[in-house]
């Protein structure tokens, strides 16, 4: 969730970013014990081409004293650190939603295509049975705009059972095995 990974809450303790300390002189210590710490140095000293901020991190993380301007450095690295890693998070989290999304969009345009196929082969279909395959497209258009501007109520029930006749007619046919052949 979205909120995971924007909570700051888990990133400050006592009004103090976790794993800083504040010194009797008001500046921020980094506490180098702090697991995050810890753990996020591991994974930078693992890396084959660490940025340059990240290469100093580790340079003041491993100094063995260091001055107050270091230490303020070092706790704005940290504090880097640790929102480069919340960006990475997120990006990664957009890249899946992003391909859901695709898979969705693929998934419903794929079963528009698929019903509007079917609706086409039976419309086909109906025209086979009624004969009307043997028109060519300016016949059937004729026919059916001429059919299109004189619809009324009357004329659409009267079709209706007519059409419902030949359709039951028809798969009546086509269930039962050829002659012959029982």
């Amino acid at each position: 969730m979205v909120d995971d990974v924007f909570d700051d809450r888990e990133l400050w303790v006592e009004g103090e970013p976790r794993g800083m300390v504040a010194k009797s002189g008001g500046a921020p210590s980094v506490d180098v014990a702090d697991p995050w710490l810890v753990a996020r140095a591991g994974f930078l000293r693992g890396l084959k081409k660490p940025t340059a901020h990240q290469s100093a991190l580790l340079a003041l993380l491993d100094a063995p004293a260091r001055t107050p301007t270091q230490e303020k450095a070092l706790a704005l690295l940290v504090r880097n650190e640790r929102a480069a890693e919340r960006v990475q998070k997120l990006a990664a989290r957009l890249r899946k939603d992003q391909s859901e999304a695709g898979e969705w969009l693929e998934s419903t345009r794929k079963e528009a295509r698929k019903a509007r196929n079917r609706r086409l082969i039976l419309q086909g279909l109906l025209f086979d049975w009624i004969g009307l395959d043997t028109l060519d497209r300016t016949e059937m258009a004729g026919l059916l705009a001429e059919a299109a501007e004189t619809v009324t109520p009357e004329h659409r029930a009267r079709w209706r059972l007519k059409g419902q006749r030949l359709i039951d007619q028809k798969e009546r046919a086509l269930a039962q095995p050829p002659a012959g052949k029982q």
